[in-house]
């Protein structure tokens, strides 16, 4: 009787102890908790507060937001190409839109290179006269310096240097037309601009 007692709490002692194990997971394979190894570490987000301050100089717009550089602004005709239709094929209405949107951009670069203060206002009446309107812009302009006699040098020598090397042959080019030539008095010259002392009516070249 005390041995079937004895076996009686054994038995009981183990379905007790099967049923603590299956309750606590005894039987399932322990879960691995440990990151993959190929999965990459999660990084913090930065906040704006903890960034780094920009150098001395330096833009803190993001460069999504730059704006692009402006476009290099054109830079006057140079007459690289010659007008169209031809100068002298021009109406009078088209040769005063030549030389307004042309002419003087081109020739006021070159003027102020001489004397920047005194071009500082370059434009029609430069060349015309106050009254070129008023005489259709007829050229000569017996208003401006007259030339000496043939040979002479009238003025400052420095002056009739640039007028013969940089005005003369800019303004022709600009107008699609050739430069003077002694043998043939042919082309766009001094004439084309100033009177000859004496001269005053003188139409030349």
């Amino acid at each position: 009787m005390k041995r079937s007692a004895l076996c009686t709490v054994a038995h009981a002692s183990t379905l007790i102890t099967l049923v603590v194990v299956a309750a606590c997971g005894g039987s399932q394979p322990p879960v691995n908790t440990a990151p993959p190894a190929s999965a990459a570490p999660a990084q913090a987000p930065q906040s704006s507060a903890s960034a780094a301050p920009a150098a001395p100089g330096e833009s803190t717009t993001p460069a999504a937001q730059v704006a692009p550089p402006a476009a290099d602004v054109a830079s006057p005709a140079a007459g690289t190409q010659p007008p169209s239709p031809a100068w002298k094929d021009m109406t009078s209405e088209q040769k005063k839109a030549f030389m307004k949107s042309t002419v003087v951009p081109t020739m006021k670069v070159v003027f102020q290179e001489l004397d920047a203060t005194r071009h500082a206002q370059f434009g029609c009446k430069t060349c015309h006269g106050a009254d070129g309107a008023k005489n259709d812009f007829k050229m000569p302009n017996p208003e401006l310096p007259k030339l000496g006699p043939p040979g002479s040098h009238k003025g400052d020598p420095k002056v009739a240097k640039f007028m013969k090397e940089r005005v003369m042959p800019t303004l022709a080019k600009t107008l699609g037309v050739s430069t003077f030539d002694p043998a043939t008095h042919e082309g766009f010259g001094c004439l084309g601009c100033h009177t000859v002392e004496g001269h005053e009516g003188h139409e030349g070249k």
